[in-house]
């Protein structure tokens, strides 16, 4: 069984499968955020920022460790800390453009929704920022490159 599992395991964290992940729940975020709710009253107040929060820093950890390695290339610039920038700014535009287009489908675009996007980006985007400053990897069998 604990081999079973490991291989499991071995093969969600392979390159492509974690591909086709960040994919569809990309896919899925996209379509969450544009189905028309039904008027009711939030059962906690706030709890959708705190689902906008969640959602985004999955989202931004699943983009900074996206497997991608070209030839002749070493991924060193997607690692840096330029990289986790210009992530951040593209993720913020996403959310941004996801927020405005929330109202032709029946949704309300909401300041503080895109407030708690970026939130969550960057506490994603910090969490790979630390996780790589601090040598460890998000791949349990992989070591981080020091001099990244």
């Amino acid at each position: 069984m604990r081999e079973f599992c490991f291989r499991v395991y071995r093969f969600a964290m392979a390159a492509p499968t974690r591909r086709w992940l960040t994919v569809a729940y990309g896919i899925a975020l996209f379509t969450v955020m544009h189905v028309p709710l039904p008027e009711t009253p939030p059962v906690i107040p706030g709890l959708d920022k705190l689902v906008h929060f969640g959602a985004y820093a999955v989202l931004a950890v699943l983009l900074a460790t996206w497997p991608m390695k070209t030839e002749g290339d070493d991924g060193a610039a997607r690692r840096s800390q330029a990289g986790l920038g210009l992530l951040a700014v593209l993720i913020a535009l996403y959310a941004g453009i996801d927020e405005l287009l929330q109202g032709p489908v029946g949704r309300t675009p909401d300041l503080l929704d895109w407030f708690a996007d970026i939130c969550g980006a960057g506490a994603g985007l910090m969490t790979v920022f630390v996780c790589r400053w601090a040598g460890l990897s998000l791949l349990p069998w992989r070591q981080v490159d020091s001099a990244a």
